[in-house]
């Protein structure tokens, strides 16, 4: 059997806040690349020490016409039957409120775009 090990940590960035700095592990997976390949989501910017050992794609904040389009593309993928219909109306008044709390957090990010999702 020819596998790749892959680690995949989920909102990896909170545990920037952690006292008990839990991603010290990951130094000695880090440093010897192609053992474990680690993948790392986050909401939150990581420490640069961190960042320096791995790619980052960053990609900016939507607008609110993106989140519409996202939310009707998800949602009429979700049901095969519909995938040639029009979103419903109701889903440009959602996407519209969840902009207006997304956009209104000031510089902590509460809320973030898998919460939409």
């Amino acid at each position: 059997l020819d596998a790749q090990v892959v680690l995949l940590l989920d909102e990896v960035g909170l545990a920037e806040f952690s006292p008990d700095m839990p991603l010290k592990v990951l130094h000695g997976i880090l440093a010897e690349p192609g053992d474990v390949a680690v993948v790392g989501l986050s909401n939150w910017r990581l420490d640069p020490a961190k960042m320096n050992r791995s790619v980052c794609l960053a990609r900016p904040d939507p607008d609110s016409a993106e989140v519409g389009r996202t939310g009707a593309g998800l949602l009429l993928a979700s049901v095969p039957s519909r995938q040639n219909d029009q979103a419903p109306e109701w889903l440009g008044d959602l996407a519209g409120a969840f902009w207006a709390v997304f956009a209104d957090q000031g510089p902590r990010d509460w809320l973030g775009m898998r919460d939409y999702y």
